[in-house]
């Protein structure tokens, strides 16, 4: 059996984009695109927020670029021909895999930890976080209440010995 030079192999991470690529790359950079306000909202909120999601959001923007030029690329002709487009295309391809094996092992790693760690000290933990949660709502209600009741005037968002005093208010 002889190879035969009209069967096409194609690239595993891209090529060349074609007219035919447009479609899909529009569709995937939207949809990468559409991953940005996630990240952004779970960094903002601290319940919310890990270091693992740092490499996944770099790896997100990253996408959402590549996949516009890629679409640009599929529409005209000059960036198609471009050698140097045409490298960072494929260098990103197969490079940005790194970032999202590195938050992999990340996860893989806190799992580890989690499981390593035993039903004692996970039910101590569970504990001294419930204590200090309802510490932190006893606090905050009472605070509120003395507030409300007129007997400690309300410091409009700063800590009570900043505000209280001539240079304070």
């Amino acid at each position: 059996m002889s190879a035969s030079a009209t069967h096409e192999f194609p690239s595993l991470i891209g090529g060349t984009p074609y007219p035919i690529d447009f479609a899909p790359s529009i569709l995937f950079s939207v949809l990468h695109a559409l991953l940005i306000p996630i990240f952004v909202w779970r960094m903002a909120h601290s319940q919310t927020r890990h270091f693992v999601l740092v490499g996944v959001f770099a790896f997100t923007v990253e996408r959402t670029v590549l996949y516009a030029l890629r679409a640009n690329a599929a529409h005209n002709v000059g960036p198609r021909i471009s050698e140097t487009l045409e490298t960072y295309m494929q260098t990103t391809l197969s490079g940005s895999f790194i970032s999202i094996g590195m938050g992999v092992v990340q996860l893989a790693r806190s799992v580890l930890v989690q499981a390593t760690k035993g039903s004692d000290v996970l039910a101590i933990e569970a504990k001294l976080k419930s204590e200090k949660d309802q510490k932190l709502d006893s606090t905050s209600s009472s605070e509120s209440d003395r507030v409300s009741r007129g007997r400690v005037p309300p410091h409009d968002g700063c800590p009570p010995r900043v505000c209280d005093g001539p240079v304070g208010r």
